[in-house]
């Protein structure tokens, strides 16, 4: 698994600047920036801040988040199950929405639905929200 989206893509893809926030001290109020040198430069003292900034104990939520993260190999989980989850949604979309699409990696995944045309289909997609509310998704 990747902890970040860019991972996916190799060396070629290098952001110019990384932000988490909450997910990273599980809920606790923290956010980080990791940027390049040059965008980082271009902040001067006091520029950026906020209520995420950190303290103490969000700063130690944030590490035991991380090794929850390594020591139950969270990341993996997410790779294989995101997997499994693809692989469920492409046999529903092309079992019953052929004209539709499937995307993602990992968690962030989405379906796409479209109707006979192969234009987005609104009416598709509150269709399926109503089933699945119905049988307690």
């Amino acid at each position: 698994g990747k902890m970040w989206g860019c991972e996916h893509f190799g060396p070629h893809a290098q952001p110019d600047i990384l932000v988490a926030a909450k997910g990273i001290a599980s809920g606790m109020p923290l956010s980080c920036v990791a940027a390049t040198k040059d965008v980082m430069d271009a902040y001067v003292p006091g520029s950026h801040g906020g209520t995420y900034g950190g303290n103490p104990v969000a700063c130690a939520a944030a590490h035991v988040t991380l090794q929850v993260f390594e020591e139950e190999g969270l990341l993996e989980n997410v790779a294989t199950n995101g997997a499994a989850m693809m692989g469920m949604l492409k046999e529903v979309q092309e079992a019953y929405l052929p004209e539709s699409d499937v995307r993602g990696r990992g968690y962030m995944v989405a379906l796409e639905f479209r109707g006979d045309d192969g234009e987005p289909c609104a009416e598709v997609g509150q269709y399926v929200r109503r089933h699945a509310m119905n049988h307690g998704v």
